[in-house]
């Protein structure tokens, strides 16, 4: 039923979940700015803010990343004050935070990101302090991620069987053998984890809400809060400041376009996004 639902909506084309994406990030960096918050561009978003002063052409999402304090800060106001939905870690089903568009925009996913309304969404990750050895630093991320591999395995359990393919609903049932534990208890072990090392006493920092490349995303914590203004998409918007270091570790040679075949979307492959009305 959902289904037929979502294909009576018109599907939105990339250009239009940049566009919404852009009013979110918008109206969160006049929030920070109005806040004294700080944030930066992240991933992809910050290499497109600096090699195409916006959007890189194929990207279907924005993230920014903000330092632990300035990121409980930021949901506390903004649950009260924002235009948009937000999610906290622990509110929604990730260890990162999200402001979602609900009133334009819908989505269609196999994997659930949030319990109610999902819409277009920009990702908020916390910079986190992290371990000053980096083989200690390896070892912490290695626990982070038994956590997070858990909570995915748990969200793919959310959707109804109603919603699945036979495949898929024998999937489920083979994947909920064994599970005791909560997704909520597991999430709640991941976020408590992140926050093992405070931020405000390490010298090094980390992205720890998606660790898969946390060993790759570590940092002096200067390189991650200091922040700079850059253009993106005609506005002014916050970067880190040394975002030379930051995008050489991420992705090289970070100025080279890749091949043409990589040049694709990457939600696009797994999530449809839909207008309302």
């Amino acid at each position: 039923m959902l289904t037929l639902i979502y294909h009576v909506m018109q599907e939105m084309t990339l250009h239009d979940i940049q566009e919404v994406s852009l009013d979110i990030l918008k109206d969160v960096h006049a929030f920070c700015v109005e806040h004294e918050i700080n944030y930066s561009l992240a991933y992809g978003t910050l290499l497109g803010g600096i090699r195409h002063h916006g959007f890189i052409p194929w990207d279907d999402d924005i993230d920014i990343m903000m330092p632990r304090a300035d990121f409980d800060k930021f949901f506390q106001l903004y649950h009260k004050e924002g235009k948009y939905k937000a999610a906290a870690p622990g509110e929604d089903y990730m260890a990162i935070g999200r402001v979602y568009d609900t009133e334009r925009t819908t989505i269609h996913t196999d994997i659930p990101w949030i319990e109610g309304e999902c819409g277009v969404w920009i990702d908020v990750f916390p910079i986190d302090g992290a371990p000053s050895d980096l083989e200690e630093h390896k070892a912490f991320v290695a626990d982070l991620n038994v956590f997070f591999r858990k909570q995915l395995r748990r969200r793919k359990l959310l959707l109804p069987y109603s919603e699945l393919s036979l495949k898929k609903r024998w999937q489920k049932f083979v994947n909920s053998i064994g599970l005791s534990e909560s997704l909520k208890s597991v999430l709640s072990k991941h976020i408590a984890l992140m926050q093992k090392y405070p931020l405000e006493t390490a010298t090094q920092c980390s992205l720890l809400g998606r660790p898969w490349n946390a060993v790759k995303e570590y940092f002096q914590k200067e390189t991650l809060t200091t922040f700079t203004d850059i253009d993106f998409e005609g506005i002014k918007v916050k970067a880190v400041k040394d975002y030379d270091t930051v995008l050489s570790r991420f992705y090289g040679n970070y100025m080279q376009l890749p091949p043409k075949e990589k040049q694709v979307p990457d939600q696009l492959r797994y999530i449809q996004f839909y207008w309302k009305k």
